[in-house]
This record gives structure tokens, sequence and C-alpha cells, in this order.
């Protein structure tokens, strides 16, 4: 490692996470077929959800983001 680097290496008692896995959490996640009722009732009961994972077959196909999502169901519909 250079020198210049050093002050950032952790030490090895660190309790910090190490890794991305370390960071997550579990939360919900919708389908595509998912009402967007639902998906209120979702972000509304969990404040600190900055977003929601779109699923289809196990796998993720897409992200809500609470504050677009909030937006776009506070206007006016035509």
């Amino acid at each position: 490692m250079h020198p210049a680097f050093s002050t950032f290496r952790r030490s090895s008692t660190q309790t910090d996470p190490r890794t991305a896995g370390d960071l997550c959490q579990e939360v919900p996640a919708v389908d595509a077929q998912t009402p967007n009722s639902r998906v209120m009732e979702i972000f509304s009961s969990r404040r600190d959800m900055t977003s929601l994972a779109v699923i289809e077959g196990g796998r993720p196909i897409g992200l809500i983001n609470r504050d677009i999502f909030m937006s776009q169901m506070s206007k006016p519909f035509h």
C-alpha cells in the first residue's frame, strides 16, 4: 500500500461494516403488478426507505424512488 493511504487503513479491531453485504438490510419488495396504492402503503409505513425494489422471477428489474413516486402521485390526475 502506498504510504499516503496508510491513514485510511482500518485497524483489525474496528467493528465498522467491512463489505457491502454488511450494510444490507431486509426491506419489502414488489412485483410489476403491485398496485400503486400498495407502494404508497409501504412507503407510508417505512419512512426510512428511500427506494423500493421491483422483483420479477426472483431478480430485480427496477427501482421505485420514493421522492419521484410521491411527486408523481401528488400531481393532478388528468
